[in-house]
């Protein structure tokens, strides 16, 4: 039976969408530090010499890439092991749907308790998922 999601149901919502998003920009940030030390790291080897102003600025264009470029980047830079590329390609689709496809396509099932659950259990594994891989990158 379809209906409107009590004041606490949206309240959850928000708070896991927030912890979601939270953790999946924690968990870029740290691909992020790590793709740029190994940048700068081989920048040095190469005989450049890196000022903290040009890491600095290598590290803010790092960050305005999206999740997607990132992870192949990191996957190219041998930061992500083969181990874990495919579980970052599937983080990569959940984090997607969350962001871009979720109103879309599961907007619908907050109005149901049993759809309601199951969107809010796919939004805290996409959480767990982001703290997994940014404790184990």
């Amino acid at each position: 039976m379809q209906r409107q999601m009590t004041a606490e149901e949206l309240d959850h919502f928000y708070r896991r969408i927030g912890a979601a998003l939270w953790h999946i920009q924690c968990l870029e940030d740290v691909l992020v530090s790590f793709l740029v030390a190994v940048l700068v790291d081989q920048r040095r080897l190469s005989g450049d010499t890196i000022t903290e102003t040009d890491a600095d600025a290598l590290l803010a264009r790092k960050r305005r890439v999206t999740l997607g470029p990132l992870v192949q980047e990191c996957i190219a830079q041998k930061i992500i092991p083969l181990s874990l590329q495919a579980r970052f390609e599937i983080f990569k689709d959940d984090r997607h749907w969350l962001v871009h496809r979720s109103l879309v396509e599961s907007g619908d099932e907050l109005y149901t308790d049993l759809t309601r659950d199951a969107v809010f259990r796919r939004m805290v594994t996409i959480q767990q998922e982001a703290i997994a891989l940014k404790n184990i990158s």
